[in-house]
C-alpha cells in the first residue's frame, strides 16, 4: 500500500512509497527539462535585495560592494556558458548603471543594451555573453 511507511537504511527517516514515487517522478520531469542555458538569469543590484543591513555603509562602500557582486555574477555566467543576464540597477541618478557599462566596456566576450522597458522600464542591462 503506498501509505506504508519504508525504511530507508541509509537515513534515519522513513518515507512512505507514495513520497518516494513523488520524487521518482520529479527527478524524472527534471531529466527532462534539458539544459537551461537559454534562461535569463538576475541579478537585482539594490541594496535592500543584497544585504539586510546597510545604513553603516557610504554610498562609496555601497557602490563597491554593488560592482562587486556584479562583477562576481557576470563572471560566473561565463564560467556556466549562459547566454545572457540581466543587470537590474534601477534608474536613480545613473552611477551604479555607468560603472556597470563602463566595467562592462573591458570585457572581452560580453556585448550589453538596455533591457527590455516592458520588462524592467529604465532601470537595467542586458549582457550578451558571447
Amino acid at each position: 500500500e503506498f501509505d506504508e511507511l519504508i525504511h530507508r537504511p541509509d537515513t534515519h527517516h522513513e518515507l512512505s512509497a507514495k513520497d518516494k514515487l513523488q520524487r521518482l517522478e520529479g527527478r524524472k520531469k527534471l531529466n527532462t527539462l534539458g539544459t537551461v542555458k537559454n534562461a535569463v538569469y538576475e541579478l537585482d543590484l539594490h541594496m535592500h535585495e543584497l544585504l539586510d543591513r546597510f545604513e553603516h555603509m557610504t554610498s562609496g562602500q555601497k557602490l563597491e560592494y554593488q560592482m562587486a557582486r556584479c562583477r562576481s555574477f557576470v563572471r560566473e555566467a561565463i564560467e556556466k556558458k549562459y547566454k545572457k543576464v540581466v543587470l537590474i540597477h534601477g534608474v536613480g541618478e545613473g552611477v551604479l548603471r555607468t560603472e556597470i557599462h563602463r566595467w562592462l566596456d573591458t570585457q572581452d566576450r560580453v556585448e550589453y543594451h538596455d533591457a527590455s522597458y516592458r520588462t524592467y522600464g529604465y532601470g537595467a542591462t542586458e549582457v550578451i555573453i558571447r
